[in-house]
């Protein structure tokens, strides 16, 4: 393993970044000294294999230093030069990503050098351009500050940026303030609300003032849905002014605010209020169709099985086809093949396709534990209810041994898995023996089983071993 922090500095670089750097590294304005220019054309050449033989400094020391005797601190010197243009490189690159940064400083440079008339343009192209508290905040700032020191001040900059500062400051304590209660809910702690309670009454009386600022009323409403669970009004004012206001906010607030909606709606499912499933559903469809699902143009695996899991439980067959096609290329690559077969899998088995489930299951790379425990469950699944007991019986010892072996799955997920095969070589050799049982027998043992089933709170899938049982 090479222990160089400019190695593992670029090595997190995609190739367009490697060749951006060697760029800089040639430009006379970020870089004049050439051993560095050599240096990094060389590692851009080796990217992304970086090995002892090709990058160790005495590798780069030969090629940049031929017929020299090896010298660790005048290589030590270059990698520590080259390392600071790789991190100037990282912050350039990024605030070039940031268009309203760029423009500010282009106006802020104008004003500084005192020409005026490209400041004064640039400043109402900007105000016109940009929509966002913050900036408008910033924007109205710099004009204040210049125009407060004419002979004849005008005030309509400071007005405007008091009013913009106001509603980012109330933007940005409520979004903290719902992430507060988010985290009380997951994890042991508790946060102080003091100087939130003045906020929230003020809101409370002069909530339609905020017409105009969309993402306070969100906010506040996502709050108040949190903070007054039990109620579903809020829930209900909350979506439905997202279906007003929509296409007046930015996508990364809008992806909040439903995965917020989305939340609350698993919140009341887990409480057994199953209406809210197609609520959530309805979230999703909403989300994909204003392009809202990626981040970084990426879907998570996770996001994409439990959307399929949800288009499923509903038989949204259809829908679920065609998200599972065209999400596909948006998931991270090195998990996309194992996501899509095991996704395709789980579409099969809700369509009773067993083949066609089955020969994916067989796709799907056992090395991730996620997908072995899942991939495990379905062929449970199936050969349950294909009758198939050979190799069920196969199945519950092999896993059995999997997850006594496994030290990495906890205690409750051990338990639950357990309890699931357990239960269901239980069920199935009480459904072989069906036929040849007395009927006042079988119905004991059919009472037994489904009140020990229910009554084991560790189990998972229980929904459908209970389905599976009362079909009888």
């Amino acid at each position: 393993m090479i222990k160089s922090k400019l190695i593992n500095l670029i090595s997190g670089f995609t190739r367009k970044e490697m060749t951006l750097l060697n760029e800089m590294a040639l430009s006379p304005y970020f870089n004049k000294n050439e051993q560095v220019q050599k240096l990094v054309s060389l590692l851009s050449h080796h990217y992304p294999n970086y090995t002892d033989r090709n990058v160790s400094r005495y590798s780069l020391f030969e090629r940049l230093w031929p017929n020299q005797e090896f010298d660790l601190a005048k290589i030590r010197h270059l990698f520590n030069y080259t390392y600071r243009l790789a991190e100037r490189f990282l912050a350039y690159n990024t605030l070039e990503k940031q268009q309203f940064y760029l423009d500010l400083k282009l106006t802020e440079s104008l004003k500084d050098k005192l020409q005026l008339n490209g400041f004064e343009k640039q400043l109402d192209h900007n105000l016109n351009k940009y929509q966002n508290d913050f900036e408008l905040f910033k924007l109205n700032d710099l004009a204040d500050l210049h125009f407060s020191q004419q002979a004849n001040r005008n005030s309509t900059y400071l007005t405007q940026k008091v009013k913009h500062l106001d509603r980012f400051y109330l933007t940005e304590k409520l979004k903290n303030a719902c992430e507060m209660l988010n985290r009380q809910r997951l994890i042991n702690i508790s946060f102080d609300f003091t100087l939130l309670e003045d906020l929230i009454e003020h809101l409370k009386i002069n909530y339609h003032n905020y017409k105009d600022a969309p993402l306070v009323q969100l906010y506040y409403l996502v709050f108040l849905m949190n903070s007054h669970a039990e109620s579903e009004k809020y829930y209900n004012e909350l979506t439905t002014l997202m279906e007003q206001v929509s296409n007046q906010i930015e996508q990364e607030e809008k992806r909040n605010i439903y995965n917020y909606a989305q939340n609350y709606c698993i919140f009341k499912i887990n409480q057994g209020q199953a209406q809210f499933l197609d609520k959530m559903f309805g979230i999703i469809q909403k989300m994909t169709l204003e392009n809202v699902l990626l981040e970084n143009n990426q879907l998570s695996e996770r996001n994409y099985k439990n959307i399929v899991t949800i288009g499923l439980r509903l038989k949204e067959f259809s829908w679920v086809r065609d998200f599972i096609e065209s999400y596909k290329n948006f998931l991270p690559k090195e998990l996309a093949t194992n996501a899509y077969n095991y996704n395709l899998s789980v579409y099969y088995y809700s369509k009773q396709d067993y083949n066609n489930a089955l020969m994916l299951l067989n796709s799907v790379e056992y090395s991730d534990p996620v997908y072995n425990l899942g991939a495990k469950v379905m062929l449970l699944k199936i050969y349950f209810e294909t009758n198939e007991a050979e190799a069920l019986l196969s199945l519950e010892k092999s896993f059995t041994q999997y997850l006594r072996r496994n030290k990495l799955i906890s205690q409750p997920k051990y338990d639950r898995f357990k309890n699931l095969f357990k239960l269901t070589v239980k069920a199935f050799k009480l459904k072989q023996d069906w036929a040849y049982t007395a009927k006042t027998e079988r119905q004991n043992q059919f009472e037994k089983l489904k009140i020990e089933v229910e009554q084991s709170g560790q189990i998972t899938n229980k929904a459908w071993l209970i389905e599976q049982i009362k079909s009888w």
